[in-house]
């Protein structure tokens, strides 16, 4: 076993690379779990590993713990980050590859710098490693992790294009500085090399572009479907302010005659038709009143246009809702989650017979907002690997999938499960701060 400082110091660089490789897999897997849960897990396994590796590196040597390591390190923890992945498909395979390539480049680069500086200065080297990584860590941490995660939480395709030039590019990046020998045995490559690493950003530059120009349409197709429902639904609640007016005003020129026949009622005894009387008319003024589901105007118009289209179409739908006025998310998000599962409820009612119509909506705000949504349905209904409802239609999904953007941007919960022909759909908040 070779002891010396300058083979310690090339070692201690690539298990230093090995890490940092394995904490940007970790800050980069979109986890199926909490995020403490998921730090318990990672902490749990990880821990042991980095022991394990730490042990066998200074029991068998540098030399031979670099061929072991992809055995002992790599290949658990990549199948960990898998297992824990909520994506283990090709979203899954882009952030892998990009981490990889990322790293790759930070590693290649520093090789290059040591043989133009000669071999013998392995604390140069350590320190260019420790230096790359850090600033790799602060780029993609700041700059890459949270809008790629969102991206990724937001669309389901085209990952399969970006994922093969993932990992093609990495393939080639591999093949041009490893073979036939590396890329410090063949100084005439290392300008081809070095144009590589410069490829490297600007590939993935281009590829985030593209994701940010997708998401933004995705965005602003999930706010048009957002401002036509307020459209119709202020109409709507436009509509039947007017015609509350309408009747109000018919009500209070025919009140002057109601008075006197009830007058006449009372004079001559007849108390029972008077208060029959009085009840009629209390009826028909509460009728004129429009009916309010909550403070917030833009949730109360949503609201009253949804209903009102259900019972339009003959479902009976049952009511109960205690919206606190102040909630730590986007009104207008919310709005477009309740609406997309409303309407879904309210298309599932209409392929039913008259008799199996019904909707149940119920909100509490205590112990913290709870929303929940109950209606029979007539088919088969699928779901996807994280539990929310699939379709192969085209055209269908989009709601879905504005619902899954909503709880993973505001850390919420929803649930979807069918019982006995009975649709159920909850959705949780978290506690107002």
């Amino acid at each position: 076993m070779d002891l010396t400082l300058s083979s310690v110091l090339h070692s201690i660089s690539y298990i230093w690379c090995l890490f940092q490789l394995i904490f940007l897999l970790a800050m980069f897997t979109l986890p199926r779990y909490n995020r403490r849960t998921y730090s318990i897990l990672t902490a749990a396994f990880m821990i042991p590993i980095c022991i394990v590796n730490i042990l066998v590196f200074i029991i068998i040597g540098s030399e031979e713990y670099r061929i072991l390591s992809a055995f002992t390190l790599l290949f658990p923890t990549v199948t960990f980050f898998f297992l824990a992945s909520k994506d283990r498909g090709f979203r899954f395979i882009f952030s892998f590859f990009f981490v990889l390539t990322s790293s790759a480049v930070a590693v290649i680069l520093t090789t290059i710098l040591e043989s133009l500086w000669g071999n013998g200065l392995s604390v140069l080297l350590l320190a260019a490693r420790i230096i790359a990584f850090i600033c790799l860590d602060l780029l993609l941490l700041k700059k890459v992790r949270r809008p790629l995660m969102e991206i990724q939480g937001k669309l389901d395709q085209g990952w399969v294009l970006f994922s093969l030039l993932s990992v093609t590019f990495y393939l080639c990046l591999v093949v041009m500085t490893s073979y036939p020998t590396l890329i410090t045995k063949r100084p005439y490559d290392i300008p081809l090399a070095l144009l590589f690493l410069i490829l490297t950003p600007i590939l993935y530059y281009n590829i985030f572009q593209i994701l940010s120009k997708r998401n933004a349409i995705h965005s602003m197709l999930m706010e048009q479907d957002l401002l036509t429902l307020r459209s119709m639904a202020l109409t709507e609640r436009l509509c039947d302010i007017k015609e509350a007016e309408e009747r109000i005003r018919i009500e209070h020129h025919d009140i002057r005659h109601k008075l006197g026949a009830l007058a006449v009622m009372l004079s001559q005894g007849e108390y029972d038709e008077a208060k029959s009387f009085i009840d009629s008319a209390c009826a028909a003024m509460d009728e004129v009143v429009p009916e309010k589901y909550c403070k917030d105007p833009i949730l109360n118009a949503v609201f009253a246009f949804l209903i009102n289209s259900a019972k339009k179409k003959g479902i009976p739908i049952k009511v109960s809702l205690d919206i606190p006025e102040k909630l730590n998310v986007d009104i207008n998000e919310l709005s477009a989650v309740l609406a997309n599962a409303i309407e879904n409820a309210i298309i599932a009612c209409s392929h039913l017979p008259e008799d199996k119509r019904y909707i149940s909506i119920k909100c509490v705000s205590s112990p913290q907002f709870m929303f929940q949504l109950i209606n029979p349905h007539d088919n088969v209904v699928k779901f996807d690997r994280d539990g929310y409802p699939s379709s192969d239609r085209a055209g269908h999904g989009f709601g879905t999938r504005s619902i899954r953007a909503f709880c993973q941007k505001n850390n919420a919960f929803s649930d979807f499960s069918t019982k006995e022909g009975i649709f159920y759909f909850r959705l949780v908040l978290p506690n107002n701060k």
